[in-house]
């Protein structure tokens, strides 16, 4: 049995690596002409970590990333709403999350596929944009934009929130604006004594708008500021940091910072997207996973985690079913509770944030007695591999 992924992004190398370690043939197709050790941060939380660690991988990648001791949102003031200890978190789900360089981590990932001593190796085709698939009782044939195919017993389609593939699988599936920008970025800095390994977060009274950061190295700290905007805005280079510093003109002095010290080629700005949860996942042969079955808005931090979790479910059904179609539908009953469950959660409190006024007063106040609760019980269902 053999496969395609599309896609070398953190879900589709992590299948390939999953996959090659149950003895099962894969190769990727990636659109990129280079893999490059690009992006901003990502938080990689216990559930990530709990799939890494069956791969034989968390320990790398927790030395190449910081523990995260603390998870802090506050309101501009200071006034703690939320805390989560990383010793309640490692007491109940076996690790603290873990902030990292994306482009780190998926540099482990793929070099983890070329120095796999596993029976078949993992080729990787660059510079392949992948336009659409066709089967039958033989198997699936992959289309590529430069005229090219590829044919497997199966595809995995990794390709992200534009996928190509659900538009073919799901053509009335949409995207949904949230509301925010986002502007990403990652700084050299070096926090503080105690900040280094707190994950802190800061809700204004505006309308969307927040910033978060973490360090993913003893030097260098990601940052992620949102706001409410229309889709579609541009940033003036010559006077984006002076224009993100107004606007984060109330936060604490580590924000202004952080901002200072970004390079304005570092900072990239992107409008948030998901899309309502999907009924489908799969066709027969072919599977979505990561974005292209289930993107989320990063308010739970749990868009790589999902897709991660989907890597590690599909490579055991497919190891246990020996069957494509099987093993797809058996991943697709597994996991679509729980990743809708997480798109919708996080949406809503997309919605929250973008509340102002009087309104998002009461609900701080309400954030600060109750939250709490809340996250342990959303943590032990997130947290919890299906």
């Amino acid at each position: 049995m053999e496969g395609i992924i599309i896609g070398a992004g953190l879900g589709g190398l992590t299948t390939a690596i999953a996959l090659a370690q149950k003895g099962i043939k894969v190769s990727i197709y990636e659109q990129a002409p280079e893999i490059k050790e690009l992006g901003a941060g990502i938080l990689i939380a216990p559930n990530g970590l709990k799939v890494f660690e069956q791969l034989g991988l968390a320990d790398q990648i927790m030395k190449a990333g910081r523990t995260v001791d603390q998870m802090v949102l506050s309101d501009t003031k200071g006034i703690r709403l939320s805390v989560v200890e990383s010793a309640w978190l490692k007491a109940r789900h076996q690790f603290a999350s873990i902030s990292i360089h994306r482009g780190v981590l998926q540099k482990i990932l793929f070099d983890t596929l070329n120095l796999s001593k596993t029976t078949h190796k993992t080729e990787v085709f660059l510079n392949k944009h992948f336009k659409s698939y066709s089967q039958d009782a033989n198997g699936v044939t992959a289309y590529f934009e430069d005229g090219s195919v590829a044919e497997a017993d199966f595809l995995i389609v990794a390709d992200g929130i534009h996928s190509k593939g659900r538009q073919q699988m799901m053509p009335a599936s949409k995207l949904r604006y949230s509301g925010q920008t986002c502007w990403r970025f990652v700084a050299q800095h070096e926090m503080a004594g105690h900040s280094l390994n707190i994950a802190q977060e800061f809700w204004a009274n505006g309308r969307g708008l927040r910033v978060g950061y973490a360090s993913v190295n003893g030097h260098q700290v990601y940052t992620y500021i949102t706001d409410l905007a229309d889709p579609g805005g541009k940033d003036d280079p010559d006077t984006l940091k002076a224009d993100l510093l107004r606007r984060c003109a109330e936060f604490p002095v580590p924000v202004q910072d952080l901002i200072s010290a970004a390079s304005t080629a570092a900072i990239h700005r992107a409008d948030l997207y998901d899309f309502a949860p999907i009924s489908k996942w799969v066709d027969q042969k072919v599977a979505l996973m990561g974005d292209a079955a289930h993107a989320t808005t990063p308010n739970l931090g749990q868009g790589a985690c999902q897709s991660i979790e989907d890597a590690f479910v599909i490579a055991e059904e497919l190891a246990l079913q020996k069957n494509p179609e099987l093993a797809f539908l058996a991943y697709q009953r597994r996991r679509m509770n729980k990743a809708h469950f997480v798109t919708n959660t996080s949406f809503v409190l997309g919605k929250i944030s973008n509340t102002t006024g009087w309104v998002k007063s009461v609900l701080k106040g309400f954030m600060r007695l109750t939250l709490r609760t809340v996250n342990e019980k959303q943590f032990d269902k997130i947290y919890t591999l299906g």
